[in-house]
Formats: structure tokens, C-alpha cells, sequence
């Protein structure tokens, strides 16, 4: 199936590779008026995306795409233009934003992040539908590469996982009304898929960024 450009109107443009340090990102990170728990959302989905800022394409290092919807009128005038590539992981062929320069996708990153609830005390409100848990039930979770559902304060199970681990219906029903962020973002941002797990190296990675970002963002 053909792809669609939803920026029809804006010109397709050589690839760019844009690579941006992560000291930079977090001093534009910390001139945005937004609340920390978004700030550090954003901070480790910033990392994870653009591994640690090395591999942006064309002043889009967070990698938002042109061909899934149009995002949200207000960013038009921070797009210059799109890119066809393929995408890393899957190699599939897609179309990318062209931004004016890396620090638009900070303000969009922030912006999606805060309204889409994807982030710690929020309802994560696209795709997982859940309220996402708070930083000592995130570290509970997968600080041994378990998954770990609080149920009335408390633990009340931990299953070992592995790479090829995926929980069953029963897991799911018992996680009652909330998701870890780390689950969040993978289903919400990284996937775009409700059934979607990260392993846990990813899950492991995202949580030590996140201790980061807790020191960082305060």
C-alpha cells in the first residue's frame, strides 16, 4: 500500500542527518514552562528516539512522522518540509518531518507528551486508556526485570521476565486501572500499539534514564 503524505503542501527534502547534544537538550528543556513530571517523560522519550541525540533527520530527532495523520495545526509553522526513508528498526519505508530547526521538536515533544497524559501522575489518553503509576511503582517494576501491578499499596505478584515473556489476559485484567510509564510509552508513543511490551533491557534503560531525569528536572 502507497504511502500518504499528509503535508502535501510542503516540499520533500534531502535527508539531513541532525545531531544534537544532550546538554543542549536539557538547557532548552529547562526554558519550557511546563511541570517536571512531563519534563521527565520527555526527557528519556527524547534519549530513546534519537539515541542520546545522534540520530535526528532533518531537525526531527524525535521522529515524528508525516504519513500517519497531521499533527496539530498549531506546529505547521515550525515543519519546513518531509522526508522519505526508511525507518529505523523496522525498515520499512515512511515519510518524516522536515522541522525548522531541532528545537521545534522539543515544543512538540512537550506539547504531545503534556496533552496526551504520558507521563507520571497522568491518564495516558490515546492508546493505553490508564492512569500511568508513579515513580516507586515504575522502580518496582523493573528494577529486577520484573513486572509488578500494585494492588491496594502493596506488591502482590512478580513474574520473571524474559525476552520472549508476554503476559497473559489474566495479567492484564489484574493490572486494574494503571500502566508503568515505561508500558505507556511503548504502546502510547513508541508503537503505537495497546498489546505492546517493552523487554526488559528496554524496560531497564528507560528506568535509569528516568532516575536521570528525576536528578535533572527537579
Amino acid at each position: 500500500m502507497a504511502l500518504k503524505n499528509f503535508y502535501p503542501e510542503k516540499p520533500v527534502l534531502p535527508y539531513q542527518r541532525t545531531k544534537v547534544e544532550m546538554p543542549a537538550v536539557v538547557v532548552e528543556m529547562k526554558t519550557r514552562n511546563v511541570p517536571a513530571p512531563v519534563l521527565h517523560s520527555a526527557y528519556i522519550m527524547f534519549r530513546n528516539e534519537s539515541a542520546n541525540g545522534s540520530k535526528g533527520i532533518n531537525n526531527n530527532p524525535i521522529g515524528i512522522q508525516a504519513d500517519a495523520k497531521r499533527w496539530p495545526k498549531q506546529f505547521d509553522d515550525l515543519i519546513a518540509g518531509t522526508v522519505y526513508m526508511n525507518e529505523n528498526g523496522t525498515g520499512k519505508p515512511r515519510i518524516f518531518l522536515a522541522l525548522n530547526r531541532w528545537e521545534d521538536s522539543i515544543t512538540i515533544l512537550l506539547n504531545r507528551v503534556q496533552d496526551r497524559g504520558l507521563f507520571v501522575g497522568g491518564f495516558e489518553s490515546l492508546v493505553t486508556k490508564k492512569n500511568v503509576l508513579d515513580q516507586i511503582s515504575l522502580k518496582d517494576a523493573y528494577q529486577r526485570n520484573y513486572i509488578v501491578w500494585p494492588k491496594s499499596g502493596q506488591r502482590w505478584k512478580g513474574r520473571l521476565l524474559t525476552a520472549n515473556y508476554k503476559p497473559t489476559p489474566v495479567d492484564e485484567k489484574e493490572a486494574l486501572q494503571g500502566v508503568n510509564l515505561a508500558v505507556a510509552y511503548y504502546r502510547s508513543w513508541a508503537k503505537g500499539d495497546a498489546a505492546a511490551w517493552p523487554t526488559p533491557q528496554e524496560a531497564q534503560n528507560l528506568l535509569s534514564m528516568y532516575r536521570q531525569a528525576l536528578t535533572i528536572f527537579q
